[in-house]
């Protein structure tokens, strides 16, 4: 249908117009049937499926995140551009690590780690405990139960935190499982900090 649009149009009139918005590092999560090389290859001119000529516009400033979320983002890419073995998820990744803080002033990361002697159930039972701490760490200073998200890797690990949150008398209205998004976080941050701690020993 695409094609068709851009190719038949009368003439004495302009050529058809594509207008695509997409971002490789988000399309990894396969949202919706996603397949990153399809932007990949967008970007890098490696092809243009398209009849038009293509013309490449690069966001450079986040709007929607508060400004030290866009340090984390910045700083997590950049680190992580350096890991891969394809120079074009290097370039993809190095690319995304650049954008530009906006007047959203605040926001908070932070990452904690799960001791790796601990066998399953102690691993568990410390991401519970966690977890239920940081919610009401939250709530203490203001934030409404509604605004809080909680991601997990798969429906059963929603059933287990969905019923700790509801017997620890925290209402829980809806748990959404998005495993791909959370695996690949999870893969990213393990590498990034296991590099960098073989770095900090030598």
């Amino acid at each position: 249908m695409i094609s068709h649009a851009l190719e038949s149009n009368p003439e004495n009139e302009d050529e058809g117009s594509l207008f695509l918005v997409g971002d490789p590092k988000q399309s990894v999560y396969r949202w919706r049937g996603a397949d990153p090389k399809i932007f990949a290859s967008l970007l890098l001119n490696e092809k243009n499926p398209f009849i038009v000529q293509k013309n490449i516009t690069n966001l450079p400033t986040n709007f929607r995140s508060k400004n030290e979320i866009i340090n984390f983002n910045n700083t997590l890419f950049k680190h992580a551009s350096e890991l891969f073995k394809s120079n074009e998820h290097k370039e993809i990744f190095s690319k995304g690590a650049v954008q530009k803080q906006n007047n959203f002033l605040g926001g908070h990361v932070s990452v904690n780690f799960i001791n790796k002697d601990y066998k399953r159930d102690e691993q568990l039972e410390a991401v519970l405990k966690e977890t239920l701490f940081l919610i009401e760490n939250c709530t203490s200073r203001g934030f409404d139960i509604s605004e809080i998200a909680i991601l997990v890797r798969d429906n059963k690990q929603s059933s287990i935190v969905s019923s700790w949150l509801i017997e620890n008398n925290i209402p829980c209205t809806f748990m959404f499982c998005i495993y791909c998004l959370v695996s690949f976080l999870v893969k990213t941050l393990f590498f990034s900090f296991n590099k960098l701690w073989q770095w900090s020993l030598t």
